[in-house]
């Protein structure tokens, strides 16, 4: 896999998400209990949840790019609002609104499930492709 090279596919109401590889390497598991029971992957993800082991092939080149620390906390914290920032510029007026945060907090998991499939490729282009 080359990093950006698509590396898992999610389907959710018959909406698919591509998830990009973050690095170059190779996938050496993929987990297939997710076949049967593909809500693992939500419930839980670092558990055995899991999608695949990747064995990264340019790590030292790579590394540079990483957030660690305070630099990955600040990062995610940084895409909580980007993500929320997401959801309510689209669908402001919408009734789905609901399911994400009336205070403009966190957006509530499974929040993206009640948007149409444009706003689904949107999400894919703006937060599963690595920048």
């Amino acid at each position: 896999m080359r990093a950006g090279a698509p590396l898992f596919q999610i389907e959710v109401r018959g909406r698919l998400l591509t998830v990009a590889s973050p690095l170059t390497g190779r996938v050496v598991a993929v987990n297939g209990e997710l076949q049967d029971r593909p809500e693992l992957a939500l419930r839980a993800p670092y558990d055995d949840g899991w999608v695949c082991v990747f064995q990264p092939t340019r790590l030292a080149e790579q590394k540079p790019a990483w957030r660690l620390g305070e630099k990955a906390v600040a990062w995610f914290e940084q895409e909580v609002q980007r993500f929320s920032q997401f959801l309510w510029t689209r669908f402001a007026s919408d009734l789905a609104r609901g399911e994400t945060s009336l205070d403009g907090g966190v957006p509530a998991p499974g929040s993206l499930q009640e948007f149409d499939a444009d706003t689904w490729k949107a999400f894919e282009l703006e937060f599963l492709r690595p920048r």
